[in-house]
């Protein structure tokens, strides 16, 4: 990858977490996959946590089942130290990440990095 600098970092990340796992089904019954609980903290807040150590405070979150649950999480958690944001897919029950894709199309401009809501993230080491 010539042509990028050492140092380059993405401005903003999107993280597609609309989807239930249902193949997590005894664990994501009643709540997101992405609120699925390791060591006591929800996976969205380790990866955004470890998005923050990295210096990337502008973050889009796509949201699906049980959306409600995500944003009370986020707005508790980060509601003053980051740019978190959300945006709802409404077609995540038949669809894939693809549409939720299609669906933050506005959040994808210049450059960004694209997450999966269940890619656990490990302190600021893992974009080097």
């Amino acid at each position: 990858m010539s042509g990028i600098k050492a140092s380059y970092r993405p401005v903003k990340t999107v993280i597609l977490s609309a989807g239930q796992g249902r193949r997590l089904l005894s664990l994501t019954k009643d709540i997101p996959k992405c609120l699925i609980p390791i060591s006591g903290k929800p996976i969205i807040e380790w990866q955004i946590d470890a998005l923050l150590a990295y210096g990337i405070d502008d973050i889009t979150v796509v949201t699906g089942f049980k959306s409600e649950l995500v944003e009370t999480v986020l707005q508790q958690r980060y509601n003053n130290r980051a740019r978190v944001n959300t945006i709802f897919n409404p077609f995540f029950e038949i669809t894939d990440n693809l549409v939720s894709c299609w669906v933050a199309r506005f959040a994808m401009h210049h450059d960004f990095l694209l997450v999966n809501g269940i890619q656990f993230l490990m302190g600021p080491y893992w974009l080097k």
